[in-house]
């Protein structure tokens, strides 16, 4: 086994990983970085660490030059053994913890999932959820639950400690099951008092709410007949006051949007803002693939992920093996803020950086929903 792997069966308690050439102490804030998850192994999975210096960005204007100086992504910051056929089971980073909750093989040990400490270099595991089928994780604070199927479970992550026992001391609990089967899910954000989800369901065209109430009690109520303007999660954006996401592509593709759910009503969904600029590629020669929005937090800082599919030729249909398209990672950092005219805008603050994917190694269904984290 080479440096930076793991594999279900290993036992291993601690990652592999570089040294950390700037130090650090213990008493230190650890510094942040982008980290992409990857089908690009064929035992399992990479995940990469980018740094997002601003000096290393591009001005929007130039963003021509940014795509010719491209370069490849980092070398895999480590791997992990998990079955492909399942991709989309990483729950949303927990403070600095990633988790893998991937069915179990036939045949292996059940370890339970991986869960990664990117801060602490740790490597803990935990059991796996019953309803594994396109699972949606909300992590809130310690606890996370698990959306799949018609099913909603809990699993409290009391601070994990590196045993045996682990997976004895760790379950899985069934809460109120949801009014909708999870696969139609369209959109969803947590509300900031960390005891409220919001969730749409695009075949029904309906969001709903799951509250957590003091008394530990959970309950499932529908909204209004209307879809949260996002696709995918929308961060709560303090200074905004309002949640921030990808706009529905069927409305304003390719444009950022903002909305406040105090707003709403049972006939009417939030008030939306739409950003003046569009944040994906408007190259001819860029077809997109898929995206996600990273919050950075503080000051309204954002990092839209696109995952794009560069064409140097017209006249073909599109193969995993010509050698006339790339795929390629564009990275654009910004800030969101409201202008003198009430709209929703980056300012002029977009700033791009293009990596090069594996060719030929990472699935497009992978890349419809890039798997990031910000930690």
């Amino acid at each position: 086994m080479q440096k930076g792997e793991i594999s279900e069966g290993s036992g291993l308690r601690m990652l592999t990983r570089e040294s950390n050439e700037g130090g650090t102490t213990m008493m230190s804030k650890p510094r942040q970085y982008l980290y992409i998850i990857l089908d690009d192994w064929v035992l399992g999975y990479s995940i990469h660490k980018v740094d997002l210096d601003s000096d290393q960005l591009i001005p929007i204007q130039l963003g021509c030059n940014a795509r010719e100086v491209a370069s490849y992504l980092p070398p895999p910051w480590i791997r992990f053994m998990a079955s492909h056929e399942s991709l989309f089971s990483f729950s949303d980073a927990m403070g600095s913890k990633i988790l893998a909750l991937h069915p179990k093989e036939e045949g292996n040990y059940d370890w339970g999932g991986f869960c990664f400490d990117i801060h602490e270099g740790s490597l803990s595991y935990v059991p796996r959820h019953t309803h594994q089928l396109r699972p949606i994780y909300f992590p809130i604070g310690n606890r996370l639950f698990a959306l799949g199927g018609f099913s909603m479970e809990l699993l409290d992550l009391q601070p994990l400690v590196s045993s045996s026992s682990q997976l004895d001391a760790l379950s899985w609990c069934k809460v109120s099951d949801p009014p909708f089967d999870s696969v139609f899910v369209i959109s969803h954000a947590i509300l900031p008092d960390s005891q409220t989800i919001f969730v749409s369901v695009h075949n029904s065209k309906t969001t709903y709410s799951f509250h957590m109430a003091g008394d530990g009690s959970f309950k499932w109520k529908k909204h209004g007949d209307w879809l949260l303007p996002f696709v995918g999660r929308g961060h709560f954006d303090s200074k905004l006051n309002a949640w921030v996401g990808i706009a529905l592509y069927q409305e304003e593709p390719g444009h950022i949007c903002s909305c406040e759910l105090a707003s709403a009503t049972p006939g009417q969904r939030p008030d939306v803002k739409y950003s003046k600029e569009c944040l994906f590629s408007e190259d001819p020669v860029e077809a997109h693939v898929g995206a996600t929005l990273i919050y950075m937090g503080q000051e309204s800082k954002y990092c839209l992920v696109e995952c794009i599919e560069c064409c140097y030729r017209y006249d073909f249909e599109p193969k995993k093996a010509d050698p006339h398209v790339s795929l390629m990672f564009r990275l654009t950092a910004f800030c969101l803020k409201i202008d003198e005219n009430g709209d929703l805008t980056t300012g002029g603050s977009q700033r791009v950086r293009y990596y090069k994917a594996p060719n030929n190694e990472v699935s497009k269904l992978f890349l419809l929903r890039p798997q990031v984290f910000w930690v």
